[in-house]
């Protein structure tokens, strides 16, 4: 299976894949963080990494989620705008996903939660 087939990255039509999609919100609400028309993403759990514990990428919004381990209860969500799919990727493939995070990830624009596009 080649990294774009995989789990947590799909074609424009086919965001699925294996795993639990966090949150049970309708793709269809207008208040949705995912946006309408756009489900959830599926997270690939992170097991190398002592900062991080879940991604996703949505290739349609071109959004990285990511959960940190700290500081509150069940992680803490990020999600990182405009990312385009050579940097998701790279991201699954980083040694560091904490350093990939510093590096790479806090160039773009981001923020709390997985809110709206900003």
């Amino acid at each position: 299976m080649s990294m774009d087939e995989g789990w947590g990255y799909g074609s424009e039509d086919d965001e699925g894949g294996e795993g639990e999609a966090l949150g049970n919100l309708d793709p269809n609400d207008q208040e949705s963080p995912w946006g309408a028309g756009e489900a959830p993403p599926t997270f690939r759990p992170v097991t190398n990494s002592s900062r991080i514990t879940e991604a996703s990428y949505s290739p349609r919004s071109r959004r990285l989620y990511v959960r940190f381990v700290k500081p509150q209860p069940g992680g803490t969500p990020w999600t990182y705008y405009d990312v385009p799919p050579n940097v998701w990727r790279n991201f699954l493939r980083a040694k560091s996903k904490g350093k990939f995070v510093n590096r790479v990830l806090n160039n773009y624009s981001y923020g709390p939660g997985w809110g709206p596009e900003r």
